[in-house]
């Protein structure tokens, strides 16, 4: 015959990280320095790409003044915006998808 014993304990589990340890915890809401500065690093990219984009932005709707007819300037222009256009929503979309299965 088995015995079935109960051996859970209700005291609380101790801290695993070893006495005086400096090392930040993840879930107090501290970042690292290294962190702080991969932030800093996106926000300079981010911006950085916005620049770029907004060259690009203009040095096409340049080369289509040149190369498009003036007849044709307005359908061109127009699909071209409606690339970007589409472009940014499928990215927000993805981006609000994966941002709004993230666990807080």
């Amino acid at each position: 015959m088995t015995e079935s014993t109960d051996t859970t304990d209700d005291a609380p589990i101790a801290d695993q990280s070893p006495a005086g340890s400096d090392a930040p915890d993840p879930m107090d809401g501290e970042m690292s320095v290294f962190e702080q500065l991969q932030w800093g690093a996106l926000v300079l990219l981010v911006v950085a790409a916005i620049w770029a984009t907004a060259q690009f932005y203009l040095s096409a709707t340049r080369a289509i003044e040149v190369w498009v007819g003036a007849g044709y300037q307005p359908v061109v222009m127009a699909a071209f915006n409606l690339a970007l256009l589409l472009g940014a929503v499928a990215g927000i979309s993805r981006l609000a998808r994966r941002l709004g299965s993230v666990p807080t």
